[in-house]
Order: structure tokens, then C-alpha cells, then sequence
């Protein structure tokens, strides 16, 4: 599925949660500002948990930098509570621009390399059953040692487990620090379960994606 019109670029709507990560937001900003995509075709919507670290004021400053680049809509809002990841992913959701075709769900301390954007998205549109994709996440400090790997559930026991296959292959999750979903998964799912406050939202929200018949 691609943005109707002339353009053949899908339009990305980035989304990222944070609370006082100012540090690591600016390094992952700073990431999405050289990523190989016209900064036309994506939007940055971060949701601010009520960070006391000067978040606020170092992104504002660096979204004025942005709009003068060429970026299409950069917005930050400000939560008066920190409602944790998935209702902040959840609340993000509900933003995305209309025309948007896919959501680029990432944590702020995540660094994207200049084709990874790319290379998501066509691996998305080269296999139309699949609903959300993720990549294999290194370590900064630790480029060859990687972090997380592609996600299986027994559930027999109740286990996850993930491993570094080496290429893409299916699996029952990918992390929640950077996923790529399809728009119409968001909008069927109705985003996380909002139960979920730190951790296992993802692999929730994967399973719940493959029951409607989405490859992950």
C-alpha cells in the first residue's frame, strides 16, 4: 500500500516515547536527520512524558533546525503524567498523519543507519502478507555483538526466546525499540494493550497481528 498520488515514496510517520533522554533523543534525532528518505515523505511525533532534563527546550531548538532542512511536520507533546511506553506508543498512533502508510515505532535511544529506513520499507512491500517488520538491533559500543534478534513465543511454557538468524525470516516478534508496522495493522489492532506499562506490550501486539492473518 502506497500513498495515493504521483508519489511513490510511502510516507513515514516516525513515533518516539521518551522521558529524560534528552541525551540519547538528540543522538537518535540527529540519526533520523541523515537517513536516505525524503524528509518530505516522513514525519517525527515524540511524546513526552514529563522529562525535567531539558528535553523540551533541546528538541524545540532542533526541530527549528529541521523545518529549515526541509522536514515536513515535526511535532512534541507534552504529557502532564509519564503513561508509560505502550499507552505513549498508543497515543502517538492516534497523531500519525493522515496519508501515512507506515509507522516507524522506535525507542530515543535507538541510532538508525542511513539505509535501514530503506531497506524496512522494501522488505515490507516486497512480501504484502507481512504486517510488521523489524531489524536485528546491535550495541553502539558493540557493532558485531547483537542485542536482539528475531522473536519466538512457546506457549507451552510460557517462554520467549530470540535468535540472530542472519537474514530475514518470519517470526512471532520483533522487538518493540524499532518495528516498522503497516498502517492498517495499527488501525486493526487498535494499537497495545494499554495493560502493558515497561515490557511484553510488543510481543502482545505481534501475536495479536499474526491472529489477523499479518506475517511478522
Amino acid at each position: 500500500m502506497i500513498s495515493k498520488g504521483r508519489n511513490t515514496n510511502p510516507f513515514i510517520s516516525i513515533v518516539i516515547p521518551t522521558l529524560n533522554g534528552k541525551k540519547d533523543l538528540v543522538n537518535c534525532l540527529n540519526s533520523i536527520r541523515r537517513v536516505e528518505y525524503p524528509k518530505k515523505r516522513m514525519e517525527i511525533i515524540i511524546w513526552d512524558n514529563g522529562s525535567t532534563d531539558g528535553t523540551q527546550g533541546e528538541v524545540g531548538g532542533m526541530f527549528m533546525e529541521m523545518e529549515k532542512e526541509g522536514w515536513k511536520v515535526l511535532n512534541m507533546i507534552q504529557s502532564e503524567e509519564n503513561l508509560g511506553v505502550y499507552t505513549s506508543r498508543d497515543e502517538l498512533f492516534k497523531r500519525v498523519n493522515a496519508e501515512t502508510d507506515y509507522v516507524l515505532s522506535i525507542d530515543d535511544d535507538v541510532f538508525l543507519p542511513g539505509d535501514s529506513l530503506n531497506i524496512l520499507i522494501k522488505c515490507l512491500q516486497k512480501h504484502s502478507d507481512a504486517g510488521i517488520i523489524g531489524p536485528r538491533t546491535v550495541y553502539d559500543i558493540k557493532p558485531n555483538e547483537t542485542a536482539h534478534g528475531a522473536g519466538f513465543v512457546n506457549l507451552w511454557l510460557g517462554r520467549y526466546s530470540e535468535t540472530d538468524a542472519g537474514s530475514l525470516i518470519e517470526c512471532d516478534y520483533v522487538i518493540g525499540c524499532c518495528m516498522l508496522i503497516k498502517r492498517e495493522v495499527v488501525s486493526k489492532l487498535k494499537g497495545f494493550d494499554r495493560d502493558y506499562y515497561t515490557s511484553h506490550g510488543e510481543v502482545d501486539f505481534c501475536l495479536r497481528a499474526k491472529k489477523k492473518g499479518y506475517k511478522i
